[in-house]
């Protein structure tokens, strides 16, 4: 029994680790980007996944700010930030880390102000009109659709379940990327989900708005499951979107038959 649930936590781990490992199979919806599930929110504010690989994408579309909006795992976030000073020259001013998660967090009061910290700095740099800033988390899915979803519904209004649907699980949150394991998705719509919806209602109330970002509304929030969407509908993935790992693999395929005949 005990090899049994060693077995089991195992293949989960490995399994989560995998698909930390993929790239959204989300494509960009900006011309001349390859920067997967990169869209504009504003002409000033723009999502994606992690950067890392695609710095070059990051100049193009004259990025000046950076909000990595999630917890460190593997030294990835330290090394993200020597990237970003090293090849874009942005300074610290210019980079902002959020440690949040998409699970376990350490409350939903710290999770809420870590929201509110996060709405408050897109707000403070498209205050100026010659920034830029990008954000995201890892594969650009889940907390940073929990961020857009918050942002859109700040700057634009609107019901909190159309643009869950059109904003977040269209582009890959929780069960919205069909590749995703069910141990991720499942962990989204218990934890990350109801806190959306919380905040949604909380930017409904005007109990956040632009003039009012204050970490003071997060004391003391309680969440409810009841009454929140079933899971997001999973989307059909692009036939030419692949990850460089599956393109390698296509190409060294492709080479050996070639090779071969």
């Amino acid at each position: 029994m005990k090899y049994m649930l060693k077995s089991l936590i195992t293949f989960l781990l490995c399994l989560s680790a995998a698909f930390a490992g993929l790239e959204s199979p989300f494509p960009s919806s900006i011309p001349g980007i390859d920067l997967p599930n990169s869209h504009y929110l504003e002409v000033d504010v723009i999502r994606g996944m992690a950067p890392m690989d695609y710095l070059e994408d990051l100049k193009t579309l004259k990025v000046t700010d950076v909000l990595i909006f999630k917890n460190e795992t593997k030294n990835e976030v330290k090394e993200e930030i020597k990237l970003l000073k090293d090849k874009l020259e942005l300074e610290d001013e210019n980079i902002l880390h959020i440690p949040f998660r998409y699970k376990d967090f350490p409350s939903y009061e710290e999770a809420c102000k870590q929201t509110v910290r996060a709405l408050k700095y897109l707000k403070d740099v498209t205050e100026d009109s010659q920034r830029t800033v990008f954000f995201h988390c890892t594969v650009g899915e889940d907390r940073t659709g929990y961020l857009a979803g918050l942002w859109t519904l700040l700057i634009h209004g609107g019901n909190a379940r159309q643009v869950f649907e059109n904003e977040m699980c269209t582009r890959g949150y929780g069960r919205g990327n069909p590749q995703k394991p069910e141990v991720v998705y499942k962990a989204i719509r218990k934890e990350l989900t109801p806190l959306y919806f919380k905040m949604a209602k909380l930017i409904q109330t005007r109990r956040i708005n632009l003039r009012k970002l204050d970490e003071k509304v997060c004391n003391g929030i309680t969440i409810s499951s009841s009454g929140i969407p079933p899971y997001c509908k999973p989307q059909p993935i692009p036939k030419k979107s692949r990850t460089r790992e599956v393109q390698k693999r296509i190409d060294w395929r492709e080479k050996a038959r070639g090779q071969r005949h």
